[in-house]
């Protein structure tokens, strides 16, 4: 007789403490594939199947993982797809899907990993000349040339507070590519 009790005891505990819905059908989630995997410029989207009984979902990526897009694809599908990798680092991130309105079924996190370039974008900046000298009197304007490389690359210059006065530039600002400064001085 004990040992009925104990199994009896042990049924209702066991369904008193599993994750139901407001309906009585068990709550779940499952998310498959756990991890997508792209090449450093391989921009297919994949896929990620989500299966909910009894609760809504939602997903999140983090803010730092700006390379990461996704698409609600049709029910229970959401398209995965990422920026291509200029450099030559390796990027992860997780997107992590969660339960709305239902704190007792675990969120479940799909990590998204890609590879780095194996030719990286290299930036650079130069400047030449590095430096000007000018006469103290009816001084010439002097070119400087500024050269940018890098996809998106931009750049600004400014001349310091206490020059201001005396010193004057032609462009403050530019992006990727070439371009010639013409730097005045007052006498």
């Amino acid at each position: 007789m004990k040992k009925l009790l104990f199994i009896a005891a042990a049924c209702l505990l066991a369904a008193a403490c599993t994750p139901q819905d407001g309906g009585g059908e068990t709550a779940s989630l499952e998310v498959s594939p756990k991890s997508l995997t792209f090449g450093a410029e391989d921009t297919t989207p994949q896929e990620i199947t989500v299966t909910a009984t009894g609760v809504e979902w939602e997903y999140a990526v983090p803010s730092s993982a700006d390379w990461i897009t996704v698409d609600d694809g049709t029910a229970g599908k959401l398209l995965v797809s990422v920026a291509k990798n200029p450099t030559a680092e390796k990027r992860t991130a997780s997107i992590r899907i969660t339960a709305k309105d239902n704190d007792d079924l675990e969120p479940v996190s799909v990590t998204v990993t890609q590879a780095g370039s194996e030719t990286p974008e290299v930036y650079s900046l130069t400047v030449d000349p590095a430096a000007l000298t000018f006469e103290a009197e009816g001084a010439a304007g002097q070119s400087v040339k500024v050269t940018a490389s890098g996809e998106g690359m931009t750049w600004s210059a400014a001349v310091d507070e206490a020059a201001k006065e005396w010193i004057t530039l032609s462009a403050t600002e530019g992006t990727e590519g070439e371009t010639t400064l013409t730097v005045t001085v007052q006498d």
